[in-house]
């Protein structure tokens, strides 16, 4: 516990309180509302709600029939919104005394290869976890990788640097701007953790797994929440989260996506689909739950092992 404390104040000591008043945070809230719905009214323009269906893309890709085309418009336009959203995002902070590397390791100096690194690991470590589960709870013979054809291996790159600045994006919001935010009410890690984590869900709800897995999804999105807000709580840096996150999300990208409706989450290049029964069983949710135990012990040890003795 004593870890978790010093960890949120090392965070929350970033804003300083005398010179950041109230009116900052509303201006800093006006900005990163009005940048986000700005930018999400602009790609709905081309790509809509369902991809395929927004106003502008038929002047462009021709119609809803043109499958590469939908393909790489959405993908462009979706690139295009997060990277864009990550200087709203930065702007947002800008008002707040901050910029993106106090942000990310406050008062120290960012480890960007810390970010890789982790995504790198987390990235194998699912990856691997997830076709040892097939083995063990499927019948292999009802799992097959369904490609989409106009999706080739060399779009892979492109999406996974696209992932990346989603990822970031995201985390740089929800550990980064909402942190700071409900710092400023409370210095309670406990608070914290459980207010980022029911925003991070809420904010997820929309997600075609919902409606897909259920109560499983639901799960997901509370255990991640945790993870990547504990994550930074503990360490009081942010590469954890952000590399937690870009390999959780790159394995979804390739493996992960498992029924025919959500063939185009992540834009990914195809999907791993199990053919047979879509049912959660209960010990598939609790091996869920440990592999967030071990990523959170995982970064621990990283952190306190390797990273910290040498910061100081």
């Amino acid at each position: 516990m004593e870890y978790m404390r010093s960890g949120t104040a090392r965070l929350l000591s970033v804003v300083d309180d005398t010179t950041i008043g109230f009116w900052d945070w509303v201006l800093a809230g006006i900005v990163l509302v009005t940048g986000y719905t700005a930018l999400l009214v602009v790609a709905w323009g081309f790509i809509g709600h369902s991809y395929n269906e927004g106003p502008l893309s038929f002047l462009i890709i021709g119609g809803a029939d043109n499958a590469r085309g939908i393909a790489l418009l959405q993908t462009a336009v979706a690139f295009a919104f997060y990277t864009s959203l990550l200087p709203v995002v930065a702007i947002s902070l800008s008002f707040l005394g901050l910029n993106v590397a106090g942000i990310v390791a406050p008062g120290r100096k960012p480890m960007w290869h810390l970010v890789a690194k982790t995504a790198i690991l987390v990235f194998v470590f699912i990856t691997a976890l997830g076709f040892v589960e097939i083995w063990i709870y499927y019948n292999p013979d009802d799992v097959e990788f369904d490609p989409l054809p106009f999706r080739a291996f060399g779009y892979l790159p492109a999406i996974m640097l696209f992932i990346a600045f989603q990822a970031t994006t995201e985390e740089l919001f929800f550990r980064g701007f909402v942190i700071q935010l409900i710092g400023r009410w409370t210095k309670s890690w406990f608070i914290i953790l459980i207010s980022v984590t029911a925003l991070f869900l809420f904010f997820h709800l929309a997600n075609p797994e919902i409606e897909i897995f259920g109560w499983f999804a639901y799960l997901h999105y509370i255990l991640a929440g945790l993870l990547f807000t504990g994550v930074a709580l503990v360490t009081g840096r942010l590469e954890y989260s952000i590399g937690l996150h870009i390999g959780w999300n790159w394995n979804l990208l390739i493996f992960d996506t498992r029924s025919a409706e959500a063939l185009d989450l992540y834009y990914g290049v195809g999907a791993i689909v199990y053919t047979g029964d879509l049912s959660v069983a209960t010990i598939d949710a609790l091996s869920f739950v440990l592999i967030h135990i071990v990523l959170f012990l995982f970064c621990l040890l990283i952190h306190f092992r390797y990273v910290e003795p040498k910061a100081l």
